[in-house]
């Protein structure tokens, strides 16, 4: 039987070749986001006949689909096992379109398998972003200027790294000050995954920008690679007293850090109205679409 473990620093390199069997584009089952947030989400693994199984223990031991490169309907079964064992209700996510087609092909009728929207993830032509030409920009494109118009003579934008941690880290607190970050608020583990990515804990490699106004961190944003043609957005921060500013970020960054890539990722909106549709308003070429299962 499954016997998971506390994912840590020291056994995480263990997980990193079986995540690449994991969708493709799906950020949040790639190594940088399930180990940025591992203490969050109170992470634990284990592997058998060739699979990764992972179970995030603060939300009831959610599991994610098994990765690997065995026989998957085993796997279902050793995870279905598990599950029973725990007095569980058997519940997975972090399933991509291919992975749905496989469960659904080995066995037809047994899950019970929805859609989570608030988990897609929003893609988008990185040229898009980096130039929001045409029409449908036109009020990305008056963002800028409210922004230039207010602190255009003022800013420059820069490439950042662990080195700028200390304003990188202001910015964050701001951020909190104005939303009225309470106790439960998981602002207290953002904070702590962006100063471990920072940090460059398990070799996870980034590219991170910001906005300078009058010589001063204002906002920053940080992402990776997860693939040759795609990057994604981990973090974004910015201190919205300055009219303008996300948009400017976002447009800036992207143009700046990722010329070698054809799409950006910037992951769910986790279904927060505000975030749904300021992700839409930059028109994604298309959405990652990420599935739950539950035992019928």
């Amino acid at each position: 039987m499954l016997n998971p473990k506390k994912l840590t620093k020291d056994n995480a390199e263990e997980i990193k070749e079986l995540l690449k069997h994991s969708e493709n584009y799906m950020s949040l089952a790639k190594f940088p986001t399930l180990f940025l947030w591992h203490e969050y989400t109170e992470l634990k693994y284990d592997i058998k006949d060739d699979f990764l199984f992972l179970f995030e223990c603060k939300f009831d031991n959610t599991a994610l689909m098994p990765y690997g490169t065995g026989d998957l309907k085993n796997a279902m079964f050793n995870l279905e096992e598990y599950c029973k064992s725990q007095s569980k209700v058997g519940r997975l996510y972090c399933m991509g379109e291919k992975d749905k087609e496989k469960i659904e092909e080995i066995f037809p009728g047994r899950y019970k398998i929805k859609e989570l929207h608030e988990f897609n993830e929003y893609v988008y032509l990185r040229n898009n972003l980096a130039e929001l030409a045409g029409k449908k920009y036109a009020k990305k494109r008056n963002h800028l200027s409210k922004f230039m118009r207010q602190s255009g003579e003022n800013y420059e934008y820069c490439s950042i790294s662990n080195k700028d941690r200390g304003e990188l880290e202001k910015v964050i607190d701001t951020w909190c000050m104005m939303r009225d970050c309470g106790p439960g608020d998981t602002s207290k583990f953002e904070k702590q995954a962006i100063l471990k990515l920072l940090s460059n804990e398990e070799g996870i490699e980034y590219r991170g920008g910001a906005i300078k106004i009058n010589g001063n961190i204002e906002a920053f944003a940080l992402g990776g690679k997860i693939t040759d043609d795609m990057a994604v957005v981990y973090f974004e921060k910015a201190d919205t007293r300055f009219d303008g500013i996300y948009a400017m970020l976002n447009k800036q960054y992207v143009a700046n850090e990722w010329p070698d890539v054809k799409y950006i990722n910037r992951q769910e909106d986790m279904g927060k109205p505000g975030l749904r549709q300021s992700k839409r308003s930059y028109y994604p070429e298309f959405l990652i679409r990420n599935y739950s299962m539950t035992m019928k």
